[in-house]
């Protein structure tokens, strides 16, 4: 009896004894040691926490747990453990350049910045945190602090490929394109692994016009990461650009496949199968583009063109009326509109709308001429026409862009309200300009019988 009741105090004290000692007998050290040299951040996560239940006044624990929370987009953790590490050393430049990396995530670059500057007030030299500053400044749009920031980052520690891609991403904003490929340049001699660096070049020669440098880029940045497809978007719009239409319609495919809500990229393929003549095609991306944003205009001006095209004119009202709804500013589609109507007799609709266009935007161009050339010409009644109000438009026109369609449209206006002379004259210069740009021959004889008929006092109309 007095042995087992010895048995059992002996095993009682052996558990007490292991309800003192940490799990898998594992000292705050090594639980510090596991959690640095893990790659997970999710074992990081453990092994801080260990760490911390040993250790829960250690800053440095928090602002390390708080840096893995980060990387699994715990935002709300990670800035919660930034802030316990902050609260217990108020002097600790680590922790408030994380806690500045949290506030960049949720969008809050203010207090972004505030924490990147206390960091480096702490650390004149911490190269990381000025770079940071200069994302934050970049995001906001203040370019010119964004870029003071990231020259002093590279001054600090040029060896970081980083510093030199975000100073890159920030010259294509300001528009230097031959500086953001000098830095992306120095980005990939440093690490030509990162797909990222050639991207980014890929996007400042895009821009730069540099089309086929900027194609092997996006190339390159597949080779090195094929999940990432958005490379794949950039460039099937360079070869919708060149009109390589199948290798356009292979990278749309690619990437829709990875990214089914991509409004645009379902616009461009369908560009792709429409000057690959698979109009039906074109038409259902056009549609899914439309539905999967209600809000986006555009596939609704293409599927009106389409329409128009197919001279199914009330089907193209339809569709510039719904991209005119979703953008009040889409001119074309009320000018594209009116060309409809005009093609259905319906005068007086596309008056207004000629008008409407010319309202939106009085110093445009195109819209007086449009509407100048209607006044001028419109095959129905007298009503449709008014030959000084046109005269007024083209002139206006003109003055904004001097071009042969535009003197056209003057020399039109000038018949209509009966100034032959002023006509002739007019219709003859447009045609000199045609053979000066060497236009087809076909369409200078078309200017030139206008000429013709001005001599003889009669005013052009169009045909119906």
């Amino acid at each position: 009896m007095r042995r087992l009741r010895w048995a059992a105090l002996c095993g009682l004290a052996f558990l007490l004894w292991m309800l003192s000692v940490p799990a898998w007998g594992q000292t705050a050290e090594e639980w510090f040691r596991r959690g640095r040299e893990a790659t997970s951040p999710d074992d990081q996560i453990r092994y801080y926490t260990e760490y911390l239940r040993l250790r829960p006044d250690d800053y440095v624990g928090y602002n390390n747990r708080c840096i893995a929370y980060r990387t699994k987009k715990l935002t709300d953790l990670a800035l919660a453990d930034c802030n316990r590490s902050v609260q217990m050393k108020s002097d600790f430049a680590l922790a408030y350049n994380n806690r500045g990396n949290v506030y960049l995530d949720k969008g809050q670059f203010d207090l972004a910045i505030a924490d990147y500057s206390r960091s480096i007030q702490l650390d004149r030299n911490y190269a990381l945190a000025y770079n940071n500053r200069g994302v934050a400044y970049h995001d906001k749009k203040m370019h010119d602090l964004a870029l003071s920031d990231l020259t002093e980052a590279i001054r600090l520690d040029g060896g970081k490929p980083l510093y030199h891609r975000n100073r890159g991403r920030l010259q294509i904003d300001r528009k230097n394109y031959p500086a953001a490929i000098e830095d992306l340049n120095r980005a990939i001699q440093m690490e030509p692994g990162e797909a990222y660096n050639f991207y980014h070049r890929g996007r400042a020669r895009e821009l730069a016009k540099m089309t086929d440098e900027a194609i092997q880029d996006y190339t390159q940045a597949i080779r090195l990461n094929p999940s990432d497809t958005y490379f794949n978007r950039n460039r099937g719009y360079l070869y919708l650009d060149k009109e390589l239409y199948d290798l356009a319609i292979a990278d749309y495919n690619k990437h829709l496949g990875a990214v089914p809500d991509d409004h645009v990229s379902f616009n461009n393929r369908a560009v792709a199968y429409e000057n690959k003549g698979q109009i039906d095609l074109a038409l259902a991306d056009y549609a899914k583009a439309a539905q999967v944003n209600p809000k986006y205009a555009l596939p609704h001006r293409n599927r009106g063109r389409i329409f128009q095209g197919r001279k199914q004119y009330d089907l193209a009202v339809i569709e510039y009326t719904k991209a005119f709804e979703r953008d009040p500013k889409d001119i074309s589609s009320v000018r594209w509109r009116a060309q409809s109507y005009k093609a259905m007799k319906r005068w007086e609709e596309a008056r207004l709308d000629f008008e409407r266009a010319y309202q939106a935007d009085p110093n445009s161009a195109a819209a007086n001429n449009s509407l100048a050339w209607f006044l001028a010409t419109c095959p129905g009644p007298a009503s449709c026409r008014n030959g000084k109000r046109a005269v007024e438009h083209a002139l206006k026109a003109v003055g904004l862009d001097y071009s042969a369609s535009y003197m056209d449209t003057l020399a039109a206006a000038y018949a209509e309200d009966g100034r032959w002379e002023d006509a002739v004259r007019t219709q003859e210069q447009a045609v000199a300009m045609l053979r000066q740009q060497k236009a087809s021959e076909k369409r200078i004889a078309d200017y030139q019988t206008r000429v013709d008929l001005f001599k003889k006092k009669k005013p052009h109309r169009e045909a119906d």
